[in-house]
């Protein structure tokens, strides 16, 4: 495969015209600087393919070991995300069992999705880092433990958990929607991308669509959920608005309900792509 098909746009091209890598790029195996390397050799430390670590082909060039290491990986996204799926359900029929009219079975259903969205953060958070991270632990430590990255880290996270608090004691009902909504929603979002990317790279072209139509349908879901919760909890007394949350309501029932099969779907097929090259 040619370097051209593996270049990212970029503003500026971390390698120059003779081939040598001339920007801070890490290998993403052991974290050694390849600055001075050229973009064509192996890493003198692991010989991991320095293209890799500089333009990002994934599995093209990987050996056995990396597509095996991932299909087995992926066990820690599937089963608890089957395990979410059966709880989400049970919890489904039970609420719609209980409810007593059509409405309050709409409200019951949006918020047993809400509340199976939030524990599907730590599901995402897991993928995220397990399943579709693409850089050992020692990249890691290369790239961003040092003074240089942690003081200005710091100083951001600081800066944001302070916003966050002033936001949420003096914003309300409306901070407190924003901040559920993120939860739940922006894990997931971040995953679906990132499983884009990796199908992308395989290459398997249609799954890459597909984790980025369920991407579009995740952040068209929680921009719906949050309209809910804010036309729920700051207008409760307009009867006029009530109509139209119902609607939205069900509306978002429907498409999370789609949004949890089409998920659980992409990574059955996610799996089988990773062990079919495997095995």
């Amino acid at each position: 495969m040619g370097l051209g098909t593996m270049h990212k746009g970029r503003h500026r091209d971390p390698v120059a015209a003779d081939k040598r890598v001339v920007a801070a790029m890490f290998c993403i195996k052991c974290g050694d600087d390849l600055r001075g390397l050229s973009v064509e050799d192996r890493c003198p430390t692991c010989r991991h393919p320095i293209y890799d670590s500089v333009y990002g082909g994934y599995l093209v060039d990987a050996s056995q070991r990396e597509p095996r290491r991932l299909y087995e990986m992926s066990k820690v996204v599937y089963y608890p995300a089957l395990f979410l799926g059966g709880l989400g359900a049970v919890m489904l029929l039970a609420e719609l069992a209980n409810a007593r009219s059509f409405t309050e079975a709409v409200n019951r259903v949006f918020d047993v999705g809400l509340f199976c969205a939030m524990l599907s953060m730590l599901v995402a958070l897991v993928g995220i880092a397990a399943f579709t991270g693409r850089h050992s632990p020692e990249y890691y430590r290369a790239r961003y433990v040092s003074v240089r990255f942690l003081v200005p880290a710091s100083v951001v996270l600081v800066a944001v958990a302070v916003g966050v608090g002033v936001v949420l004691y003096y914003g309300g009902q409306f901070a407190q929607a924003v901040v559920q909504v993120a939860l739940a929603f922006i894990p997931a979002a971040i995953f679906l991308q990132r499983l884009s990317d990796l199908m992308r790279r395989v290459p398997n072209k249609k799954l890459a669509t597909f984790a980025n139509l369920a991407l579009a349908l995740t952040c068209g879901l929680a921009a719906a959920a949050l309209a809910i919760l804010v036309l729920e909890r700051c207008f409760p007394e307009h009867s006029d608005l009530v109509g139209f949350r119902i609607a939205l309501t069900l509306v978002a029932d429907l498409a999370g309900i789609g949004l949890a099969i089409a998920t659980l779907r992409l990574l059955i097929l996610a799996r089988r792509t990773l062990r079919a090259i495997c095995y």
